[in-house]
C-alpha cells in the first residue's frame, strides 16, 4: 500500500483523527497502532512542506494541520494518560502514608506502560512528539503548582515522583519548593539559633515532652512546641539538624554553668553552704538525719539578704532561673532527638518489624539466640522463600540498613548522656572543686522552696491571666516547669554529688503548719491569696499544695536523673571550666564579690 499510494488524502478526513485516537486509548493492546495512525495523518505535511527552503515560512495550512494533530494527541492520549498515572500514584502514596495496605493498587497498567514505551511519534519532516516526555512535563507542572498551593503536601508529591520512576520509568523533575505543614509551629532552626529565648520564655514538661510559653509577651496567644512540630521541621531540613541542635546548646550551657560556678564562689554563698554542712554534721551526731523545711527557709532568708539584680529579682530566684534555663535547653535537645526518631520510624516502617535483628551477627553468643534473630531478619525471609542470589544480597543489605538506623538511636548516641559526660569530664574536676561546686547540693532545698513558691504563683496567674498586668510577678503564668528538675539533675550529675544530695533526705522533710504561717515571703503570699478568707484556712490549703508539689518534684527529679544514664561509679564529674562566655546584663549582676 505504501508503494502504490500515499495517505495524503487523510487531510480531508482529519476531523475523525481525534475519534480514532480515543478508540486506541480505550482498546487494550492497541498502542502499537498509534505510530502508524499518526504517520498516515501526517503524510499531507510532506506535500504541503515540499522543499520550502530552510528560511522559508511554512504555509499557514501546514501549520494549522500540525496544530490540529498535536492538539488531538494532547486531548485524547496525553491528558487521559496523565490522569491515569496521577490516580495510580495518589492511591499508592495515600495507602502507604495512611498505613493501609489494602488500599494499594496492583501493578502498573500494561497499556500505560506500552504507550510510554513508544518511540517519538513522527508528525512531519521536522516534527516529532515524545509521549513520555510530554507526560513528564505535564505531571511535573501539576506537582509543582499543587505543592506551591499546599506546601503541607510536599512530602506526598515527593513520594509520587519516586513512585513514578519506579512504576513507569518517568523522571519528574523536583520543583525544589520548601516543604511545609499545617501543624508546623516554630522552625527548628529558629529555635536552635535563639535557644536563649526559648530557655527563658518557655516551660518544659518532662513527661509529656512539649514546651509552652510561660512568660507574658503581651500576646493574645500562647505558643507551644511539640514533637509533631519538630518532626515536621526535621523532615524539611533533614535528620542532620539533630546533631547541629545539640551542638548549638553547648556554648549556651557552658555560659550558664560558668555563671552558676561564679555564684558558688561568692563568699556569702559559700559561707551559707559551709554553715549548712556543719549543721547537718551536728544533726547526725545527735542521732537525727535529714534536711528540714525550717532550715531551708533559714537558708532562703540568708541568701535573699545578699541582695538581688537590677530588676529586683533576688540572687536565689535568679539562680533558679538559670538552672531552669539549663533544664529547658536540655529538654529541647531531648525533644529534637525524639522527633528525629519519630521521623526515621515513619520513613522506615519495616525497621520496627525487624528491630530484634539488630547486630545479631555480633551480639548473639549462643546458637539458639542466633537462630531466633535470624528468623526475624529480612535475609531469613528471603532465604525461606528461596529467592534469587541478587534478592538474597539485597535482603542482607536491608538488614544492615535496619541495624544502622537502630544503632543511631541507642543509648551511646543519646545527646543528653553525651552532654553530661562532656561537661562532667575529668579535666574540669580541679576547677569545680576549687570553686565550691561540691557544696551545691546544700542549695537545692532553698532552691526547691523558691521553685514551689514560683510554681504556685504561676498557677494562680494562669487562672487570672486575663486580668494580670505585664509588669507584675504574676504575669508569668505557668502550669508546670520541669526544666528546674532537669537542670538540678544535670548539675548534680556533672558535679558528681548525687549521692551527697540523696544523703540529705530532703524530700522526706515534713512541713509543719508553723513553717507555712511563718516567714516574711510566705505571709505576703498568704495575705494576697486570702482576700477576705481567714489566714488559717489559706495556710492549710497552701500546706497541702506544698506537700503535694514536693512529692511531684521528687518524682520529676528522679525521672530527670534517668535521662543522663546510670550514675558513674567513680566520683566526681564536675562543672564547666573557665571558658570565656558572654553574659547578659542581668546575669552579669550575679554576685562574684560582696559582703559575707
Amino acid at each position: 500500500l505504501q508503494r502504490l499510494c500515499d495517505t495524503s488524502w487523510c487531510f480531508w478526513l482529519r476531523a475523525i483523527f481525534p475519534d480514532l485516537l480515543a478508540d486506541i486509548q480505550t482498546r487494550p493492546k492497541a498502542a502499537s497502532a498509534l505510530p502508524g495512525l499518526c504517520q498516515a495523518f501526517a503524510a499531507p505535511l510532506e506535500a504541503l512542506l515540499a522543499d520550502p527552503g530552510e528560511d522559508a515560512t511554512p504555509p499557514a495550512l501546514a501549520v494549522e494541520h500540525l496544530h490540529h494533530l498535536r492538539r488531538a494527541i494532547q486531548d485524547k492520549i496525553i491528558e487521559p494518560l496523565c490522569r491515569t498515572i496521577d490516580r495510580d500514584l495518589r492511591s499508592h502514596t495515600h495507602g502507604v502514608m495512611q498505613a493501609q495496605p489494602q488500599m494499594l493498587p496492583l501493578n502498573a497498567s500494561g497499556d500505560v506502560r506500552a504507550l510510554l514505551s513508544l518511540r517519538p511519534l513522527r508528525l512531519g519532516p521536522k516534527f516529532v512528539l515524545d509521549l513520555k516526555d510530554q507526560v513528564e512535563l505535564r505531571l511535573g507542572k501539576d506537582f509543582y503548582d499543587l505543592t506551591a498551593h499546599q506546601p503541607q503536601d510536599a512530602e506526598a508529591y515527593q513520594r509520587m515522583r519516586a513512585l513514578a520512576k519506579q512504576r513507569y520509568g518517568l523522571t519528574i523533575l523536583d520543583g525544589w519548593l520548601p516543604a511545609g505543614s499545617q501543624d508546623n509551629g516554630l522552625d527548628v532552626i529558629n529555635l536552635m539559633s535563639e535557644i536563649h529565648k526559648l530557655a527563658a520564655q518557655y516551660s518544659y514538661s518532662v513527661h509529656q515532652q512539649f514546651l509552652t510559653q510561660s512568660i507574658n509577651q503581651q500576646a493574645s496567644k500562647i505558643h507551644t512546641v511539640t514533637l509533631d512540630h519538630l518532626a515536621a521541621s526535621i523532615q524539611i531540613h533533614g535528620v542532620g539538624i539533630i546533631n547541629t541542635a545539640a551542638a548549638y546548646s553547648v556554648p549556651f550551657l557552658n555560659q550558664k554553668l560558668e555563671l552558676i560556678v561564679k555564684f558558688l564562689m561568692h563568699a556569702g554563698v559559700r559561707s551559707i553552704m559551709l554553715s549548712d554542712r556543719q549543721w547537718l554534721e551536728n544533726r547526725k551526731k545527735s542521732g537525727e538525719r535529714g534536711y528540714t523545711w525550717s532550715r531551708a527557709e533559714e537558708t532562703v532568708r540568708a541568701i535573699r539578704a545578699l541582695g538581688g539584680v537590677a530588676d529586683g529579682t533576688s540572687f536565689l530566684d535568679k539562680l533558679r532561673h538559670v538552672i531552669t534555663q539549663i533544664g529547658n535547653s536540655l529538654g529541647y535537645v531531648r525533644m529534637v532527638r525524639n522527633a528525629g526518631m519519630r521521623v526515621i520510624a515513619k520513613s522506615l516502617p519495616c525497621a520496627e518489624m525487624f528491630a530484634p535483628t539488630c547486630d545479631f551477627k555480633k551480639n548473639e553468643t549462643t546458637a539458639s539466640h542466633q537462630d531466633a534473630a535470624m528468623d526475624r531478619s529480612i535475609f531469613s525471609a528471603a532465604k525461606t522463600a528461596e529467592c534469587a542470589p541478587r534478592m538474597m544480597k539485597a535482603a542482607e543489605v536491608c538488614d544492615d540498613v535496619v541495624q544502622g538506623v537502630h544503632s543511631r538511636f541507642e543509648a551511646p548516641a543519646d545527646h543528653l548522656l553525651i552532654l553530661a559526660t562532656f561537661f562532667g569530664s575529668a579535666e574540669r574536676r580541679a576547677a569545680a572543686e576549687a570553686r565550691g561546686a561540691n557544696l551545691f547540693h546544700f542549695l537545692v532545698p532553698a532552691l526547691s522552696l523558691s521553685f514551689l513558691d514560683a510554681l504556685l504563683l504561676g498557677r494562680e496567674a494562669l487562672e487570672k491571666r486575663a486580668a494580670s498586668s505585664a509588669g507584675s510577678a504574676r504575669s508569668n503564668a505557668l502550669c508546670f516547669d520541669d526544666g528546674f528538675a532537669v537542670g538540678i539533675a544535670f548539675l548534680l550529675r556533672i558535679f558528681g554529688i548525687e549521692t551527697d544530695f540523696q544523703a540529705l533526705h530532703w524530700f522526706e522533710a515534713k512541713i509543719a503548719a508553723t513553717d507555712v504561717s511563718q516567714g516574711a515571703r510566705v505571709n505576703t503570699v498568704v495575705g494576697a491569696i486570702g482576700g477576705g478568707r481567714s489566714v488559717g484556712t489559706v495556710a492549710g490549703k497552701r500546706l497541702e499544695a506544698l506537700e503535694a508539689e514536693l512529692i511531684v518534684l521528687d518524682r520529676t527529679l528522679e525521672a530527670a536523673s534517668t535521662l543522663f544514664g546510670p550514675p558513674p561509679s567513680t566520683k566526681p564529674l564536675v562543672a564547666a571550666s573557665g571558658d570565656s562566655a558572654t553574659e547578659t546584663a542581668n546575669e552579669a549582676e550575679m554576685p562574684d564579690t560582696g559582703p559575707a
